[in-house]
């Protein structure tokens, strides 16, 4: 068997599986706060090759990651900035508007 992983190797092939699995995780439950529009530009690439990554057809780089995670940073400053407007409408002193 040419595909055959030798013994010692098992854990190595299983542990870098599951590190993948975990990468790709991480980079869809990030497209799911962001939404599949706004993770692809984070990444500089286009809704297609974003589902590349998420069906394990490419690999998700750490580069990828630290991208995302900006966006996600930047998203939830903005969430948060739209939050505090919201309450500072609804504050005693926001009722002239």
């Amino acid at each position: 068997m040419a595909d055959a992983v030798a013994p010692e190797n098992r854990l190595a092939v299983a542990a870098s599986m599951g590190l993948k699995a975990r990468r790709i995780g991480l980079l869809r439950t990030a497209i799911n706060f962001l939404g599949q529009a706004r993770a692809a530009d984070a990444l500089n690439i286009r809704p297609r090759s974003m589902r590349a990554k998420t069906e394990a057809t490419r690999g998700v780089t750490d580069y990828d990651l630290l991208a995302v995670a900006t966006g996600l940073e930047k998203h939830a400053a903005a969430l948060t900035a739209h939050a505090a407007t919201i309450r500072t409408a609804l504050a005693p002193s926001g009722e002239a508007a």
